[in-house]
């Protein structure tokens, strides 16, 4: 019997070791390079300079003769190279990039989350291709050359993702923290603008006090007036006192109040127009007492005129005054009297004539129109928009603060300019001539446009304006009167409104993930192209046509179903939810949902919207990498941490119900004759077709494993008796030790089995691997192709 090569073995495990070691380094260098991508970062760092620093980080991990970062252009959408390693490689990778697109390789990466190695253009190089993204969107595409016969380590291209979804993270982070220094310079801008406009409200304040003073002088002229006009009314009664006769026809015919009155106030006579006020009157004013018309606040003021006229020395003294008379219906009168001494015979006591005119009408005229031209001014110069006052030739009379401030001229220059030396030309076309032509003949009321107004310091301003036509009274000139609000913001807005649509329209129909909107009950809302591809279909309108519940092609599973949708009621949305559906013609894929839930007033969910990725692909490749860490590559049954795992199961089960497990420990006798005599492809074969003999040599129930090198074992549950055992391990050496026949030669080996029980040997794995191991030395010391019994004498049987 020959003895195992423990060397072989122990090479074996030392080459391991070193390819185990060497790729925890690079795991280690590739994390540390990740900490330090996300270390550049700074609040003033250019794009261009971090990228150049990622790239220089990068060459640590992935040597390379030229790399370099294509960015998502914000504008087109384009991918175009920002930086690139070293200096000079930059057409050399610009053309690779070239022949990429071309070949529609650069598609294929985009859509990929794992580096894609392919050949350079020339076949000399390699070339990596990884897209930089992160969960929101794909921001860029890294690529590397690499010597053609360059090693790139399997640890390198598993971690190069999680290097650059570090940099994606660091660009997101720079792009916000830009962003936000935009905003905050909006708002310091915002706020000087603020100061500026309390300044001019200052100012405005001023003007409002200047334009009080101003209007006080008017009307201290035009009471000036008014008192000249009183005094010309005093000499047309006195020479009206010269003539009695005429004076006889005037009191019938006269519009004012004209009363006679003696010594007493007591009235004498008195025109027909009194009869109007004072029905008692009648012209036959009787003993009718003057003052009694009088309201009371206004007697003793008149008294004292009357006295004044009456005491006077010559009878020429004229008293004029206002006072206010109560009418039979009680209504109240504002009268501008005048009082004189009528010439009597000598030694009388003298007449006095009143007459008074009616000036409540005048007085409430002129209270309305000063309340008018104040509410006017007010509104002129606090107003929020600006306001223009012009001829109808266009020439500007007057403008109000806030256009001066929006133009960018005092108030003093706008008189003179025209609506031409503030506007383009073009902007006066026959259209706009034809419409105010029509606002003159009243055909509209007002004419309304946007246009692009000229400030004085040569800059544009965009307004809306509102003219209408002022007709003056009396003959007067007609004037225009225009509002002019400042609507430049409006106008931005607009347009960053419009960008953000055609941004959003873009991402939605190029996007590679799925884009949806679906209602809780019902078809899709709306899809996007890559959401359609997933499921089979050729266009969104026929995803959105063909399926009648979005929510069940999501999620066909109801528990899976339930599951996201209580996520959705609690959290409001979900991330990276796992489903598995089916395409159109029928075959299984696995799609990654995140999605947010839109509720109604009373918070049920009604409608879900967000993105699904087809992870088909990922889901295989997790499968095949559990199966290669639990299946023998070369056997395809459990291997060593798989045996050990079901071992333990067992173990704890057949504990806890009382049963008994029996673990045949299988070594292959003269092994390594074959690979020494025939190759080791040929004992791969062995191997392959011993395990494949063993499998089918035992019952369903029971677990075959390979423990490494030719070393097998055989756990069987729950044997009858112990005979029932020896029997299967003689009828497994007669399966083992058959033949094993190729094309041009055959191969005989021997086969030895130790066997272990559960619990009488032992109550653990371990413990029962050792002993059922020492017995099966026994069986190789006993000339082998046999099996043997683990007794407590096989521990000294290592010695």
């Amino acid at each position: 019997m020959i003895a195992p090569d423990k060397s072989d073995q122990i090479k074996i495990l030392e080459k391991r070791v070193r390819s185990l070691i060497r790729d925890k380094d690079l795991a280690m260098s590739a994390l540390e390079t990740a900490v330090s991508i996300s270390a550049l970062h700074g609040g003033d760092t250019d794009p261009h300079s971090f990228l150049g620093s990622v790239l220089e980080h990068l060459e640590s991990v992935l040597p390379s003769l030229a790399s370099g970062f294509f960015m998502v252009d914000e504008e087109t959408s384009d991918f175009v190279l920002r930086s690139f390693r070293p200096a000079a490689s930059g057409d050399r990778i610009q053309q690779e990039m070239d022949a990429l697109v071309k070949d529609r390789m650069f598609s294929y990466a985009v859509q990929r989350r794992t580096p894609v190695v392919v050949s350079s253009m020339d076949r000399s190089c390699q070339l990596v291709l990884q897209s930089v993204a992160t969960a929101s969107r794909i921001r860029g595409m890294f690529l590397a050359v690499l010597e053609n016969d360059a090693a790139i380590a399997d640890t390198i291209l598993a971690l190069l993702p999680v290097l650059l979804i570090s940099t994606a993270n660091s660009m997101e982070s720079l792009e916000t923290y830009r962003y936000i220094q935009s905003v905050n310079a909006t708002l310091e801008a915002t706020i000087e603008r603020l100061e500026a406009s309390e300044q001019q409200l200052m100012s405005h304040g001023k003007q409002l006090a200047k334009e009080v003073a101003n209007r006080t002088c008017d009307l201290t002229r035009a009471n000036e007036q008014l008192t000249e006009e009183v005094s010309e009314r005093r000499k047309a009664q006195q020479a009206l006192s010269l003539e009695r006769d005429y004076i006889t026809a005037v009191l019938d015919t006269a519009g004012a109040l004209i009363l006679v009155l003696d010594s007493n106030h007591t009235v004498l006579r008195c025109n027909s127009t009194c009869s109007e006020y004072f029905c008692t009157c009648g012209g036959e004013c009787g003993d009718s007492r003057f003052l009694e018309f009088f309201v009371p606040e206004d007697v003793d003021h008149v008294r004292d005129r009357l006295r004044a006229v009456a005491q006077s020395l010559d009878g020429s003294a004229r008293e004029l005054f206002e006072a206010t008379i109560v009418d039979d219906n009680g209504s109240h009168h504002t009268l501008s009297w005048s009082c004189s001494a009528l010439p009597g015979p000598v030694g009388e006591p003298r007449q006095l004539i009143v007459s008074g005119i009616d000036i409540s009408e005048k007085i409430l005229a002129e209270q309305a129109l000063r309340d008018s031209e104040a509410r006017f001014r007010a509104v002129f110069m606090s107003a929020g928009i600006g306001i223009v006052l012009g001829d109808l030739e266009g020439v500007f009379i007057d403008a109000n603060p806030a256009f001066c401030a929006m133009m960018g001229y005092s108030r003093e220059e706008i008189p003179g300019l025209t609506i031409f030396d503030l506007t383009k030309p073009e902007d006066h076309g026959p259209d706009f001539h034809t419409r105010l032509q029509r606002l003159f003949d009243d055909e509209i009321s007002i004419l309304t446009s946007e246009k692009q107004y000229i400030r004085k310091d040569g800059s544009w301003v965009w307004g809306q304006s509102t003219l209408s036509c002022i007709r003056a009274m009396n003959d007067g000139n007609d004037y225009l009167i225009g509002m002019i609000a400042d609507i430049s913001e409006r106008r931005v807005l607009e347009e960053a409104l419009r960008a953000a649509e055609s941004t959003y329209r873009n991402i939605f129909e190029n996007a590679v993930e799925g884009i949806f909107l679906a209602p809780v009950d019902g078809s899709y809302l709306r899809v996007n192209p890559a959401m359609a591809a997933i499921f089979g279909y050729s266009s969104p309108e026929s995803i959105v046509q063909d399926v009648s519940s979005a929510t069940e092609q999501l999620l066909p599973d109801p528990e899976t179903r339930a599951e996201c949708f209580r996520s959705l009621q609690k959290d409001g949305k979900v991330r990276h939810f796992e489903s598995r559906t089916r395409g159109r013609n029928g075959e299984a894929i696995w799609i990654s949902i995140s999605a947010r839930a839109l509720s109604d007033a009373s918070g049920a969910v009604v409608s879900l919207e967000g993105l699904a990725e087809d992870i088909t692909e990922r889901k295989a490749r997790e499968q095949q990498l559990k199966r290669l860490a639990t299946i023998d590559e070369l056997t395809s049954i459990p291997n060593r941490h798989l045996f050990l795992d079901r071992f333990a199961e067992m173990i704890e089960q057949s504990s806890r119900l009382g049963l008994s497990i029996a673990l045949l420990y299988i070594d292959l006798d003269d092994f390594k004759l074959v690979n020494d005599n025939h190759g080791h492809h040929v004992g791969d074969k062995v191997l392959s077709l011993a395990a494949e003999r063993l499998r089918h040599r035992v019952r369903k129930t029971d677990i075959v494993a390979r423990l490494g090198g030719d070393e097998f074992c055989v756990l069987i549950s729950s044997p009858a008796t112990g005979a029932d055992v020896q029997a299967a391990a003689t009828h497994i050496i007669a399966t083992l030790s058959a033949p094993y026949t190729f094309e041009d030669f055959t191969c005989h080996i021997g086969v030895s089995i130790g066997i272990a029980m559960f619990p009488g040997d032992g109550d653990s794995s371990d413990e029962l691997l050792r002993k059922a191991d020492a017995a099966m030395y026994v069986a190789k010391r006993s000339g082998g192709n046999s099996f043997a019994v683990y007794t407590q004498d096989d521990d000294n049987a290592w010695g």
